[in-house]
């Protein structure tokens, strides 16, 4: 059984940074969720709007708590999944729902046919652009180490009945 232990080392999104995965709304989440608790917050991955969300984040006077990187080997990007204490998907975000369900890693993103069909109901999910939503899915997942623990085993459950790990 996983054992899920909630030390907030920081909240991952991992994804092109382009309008369809909506990093946006990870971006605006970060001071709501910096007004319940104190975290870093981590994205993983470049694309068109990579200084756009930069750009946010210090106007939001949040940068301190976000790092952005880039172009991490398999590797690296395994190690950085597995540390993570949520994984947030704001998009369509079905390939990092499967790694990061597979390293039991509890989620908040936003309903849709391919993010359901990914994990089914091993995830908490909000609607699409709900910035508060999503907002209150990490802090649920930081501070609620029994619901967090939970959702990650569901996760791990859902990925190793329905899905080809060799692939994932």
């Amino acid at each position: 059984m996983y054992s899920f232990v909630c030390s907030p080392a920081y909240v991952l999104i991992v994804g092109r940074l382009e309008p369809l995965k909506a990093p946006d709304i990870f971006v605006l989440d970060i001071p709501l969720v910096l007004r319940e608790l104190r975290t870093k917050f981590l994205i993983v991955r470049s694309g068109s709007m990579k200084d756009c969300f930069r750009r946010l984040a210090d106007k939001l006077v949040v940068s301190t708590h976000v790092d952005f990187r880039e172009n991490l080997s398999y590797d690296d990007l395994a190690r950085t999944v597995s540390r993570a204490s949520a994984v947030v998907t704001p998009g369509n975000a079905v390939y990092t729902l499967l790694g990061a369900g597979a390293a039991c890693k509890p989620f908040a993103t936003v309903r849709s046919s391919w993010n359901e069909g990914a994990l089914g109901d091993a995830a908490l999910y909000v609607e699409p652009n709900d910035v508060s939503g999503i907002a209150d899915g990490i802090v649920k997942i930081l501070m609620d180490i029994g619901f967090a623990g939970n959702l990650g085993q569901r996760a791990c459950d859902f990925v190793e009945r329905n899905r080809d790990s060799r692939v994932i």
